[in-house]
């Protein structure tokens, strides 16, 4: 393990680090470890320190900085009196400076001021672009719903309205389309597939029929997200992905409303499902559940405290204080991500969203089982079916999602 440290540079009493890192093996590091030094992963495993007191000053100095463009390091300082303490405040700040999210500049006068670096601004900028496109597609769903009182006029608008959505956004070899796969009698309401290396079996307008290994996304939409609507939509993706495939296929659920009460009422009823719904392998579990400005859940694993043990499936609620639609953007990356894409293009699709991804938080993660879980099913010639086995898949997939690992790669 070992510690990056970069050259100090003095910002009005405060000591920021800037530029030339070095990295200094942990045992030799002469110096005291600050809280801005993060670890995140330690021996393989995910270290669970609880990090949403920096986010949150993190996104205050963002949202000033993104506002004002330059700020003195005394003025941000005094601005971020009330964002949390002191000492969390200030390593926050060196930890923004040392990652390059901001810059410390040198004025004329001598004094220090802190300004977000080209890359750092060019990423809102794409934020506040797809806060607005989510904004539209509910503008456009809740006209409807004031003109046309036909429920399933309503739905069937809803649905192409995330269709055209989706059809803006992917890249031309994924067709977005309505319909079935190959020896699933289940019509689907939204199929992304590809449709440069595999044609559809059959074609008439709007729907198609499509070959198991040409689907990437699967979406379920919903007027309104409510006991029933999680139940059916959880029911038909269960049905339809009961086989594992290689490269995972993004399965959500879309609504438009919530009759949820409380921010835990979805995804404590998606846990209900589970328990009675058995996970026959990894890619059985739905990859997110989202009702703009309302709810997003995330489906995944977790890592047990057992080495011995399999990672175990949970439901995340994710949380926002922004005032946009971050949950349907947050969606819509986790889809793309999903894209057998080159890993250049899928690296720069991920930075078209990693702004909009910072604006959600995870809350308490629910585990789908009270007993030790552990799959049935697994891909051939793979050792998923081991914990060890498991863990090296469930990182693989990872390092795809993030634009680090060809799909060629990923499959056994």
């Amino acid at each position: 393990m070992t510690v990056c440290q970069a050259r100090p540079e003095d910002g009005g009493g405060l000591v920021l680090w800037r530029g030339n890192t070095t990295t200094t093996p942990l045992v030799g590091y002469p110096g005291r470890l600050h809280a801005h030094l993060f670890l995140n992963v330690i021996n393989g495993r995910q270290c669970r320190a609880d990090f949403a007191v920096y986010a949150q000053v993190r996104k205050a100095v963002i949202d000033l900085l993104h506002e004002h463009g330059t700020m003195a390091v005394p003025k941000l300082l005094k601005a971020l009196r009330t964002a949390g303490d002191k000492h969390v405040v200030e390593a926050t700040l060196r930890m923004l400076v040392s990652m390059g999210t901001c810059r410390a500049v040198k004025r004329k006068n001598g004094s220090i001021a802190l300004q977000l670096e080209d890359s750092a601004s060019e990423a809102l900028r794409r934020r506040d672009y797809l806060l607005s496109l989510a904004q539209d597609l509910l503008a456009s769903s809740q006209r409807i719903g004031h003109l046309v009182g036909h429920e399933p006029t309503v739905g069937s608008y809803r649905e192409e309205l995330l269709r055209g959505l989706l059809r803006r956004l992917l890249p031309e070899r994924y067709r977005v389309s309505t319909g079935f796969i190959e020896r699933c009698p289940r019509q689907l309401d939204i199929l992304v597939f590809d449709a440069i290396d595999f044609a559809p079996l059959f074609r008439e307008q709007e729907v198609v029929v499509v070959p198991r290994e040409a689907v990437r996304a699967v979406i379920e939409v919903k007027t309104t997200l409510e006991s029933g609507s999680v139940d059916e939509s959880l029911g038909l993706l269960h049905e339809v992905f009961s086989w594992p495939h290689c490269p995972p296929v993004f399965q959500g659920v879309f609504a438009f409303a919530s009759n949820f009460k409380t921010l835990s009422g979805p995804a404590e009823s998606v846990v209900r499902f589970y328990k009675t719904h058995e996970l026959r392998h990894h890619q059985h579990l739905v990859t997110a559940v989202c009702v703009p400005n309302q709810v997003l859940l995330l489906g995944g694993y977790d890592l047990p405290e057992d080495p011995r043990m399999h990672p175990y499936p949970v439901v995340s609620p994710f949380t926002t204080d922004e005032k946009g639609d971050a949950q349907t953007a947050v969606f819509l990356s986790l889809l793309l991500r999903h894209l057998d894409l080159p890993i250049q293009a899928k690296r720069v699709n991920a930075l078209t969203f990693e702004a909009a991804e910072r604006l959600v938080t995870p809350d308490e993660r629910l585990p789908v089982n009270t007993t030790a879980w552990k799959p049935s099913m697994a891909l051939p010639n793979s050792d998923h079916l081991s914990p060890d086995g498991a863990m090296r898949w469930l990182g693989r997939v990872g390092r795809f999602l993030e634009g680090r690992l060809p799909a060629s790669e990923l499959c056994p």
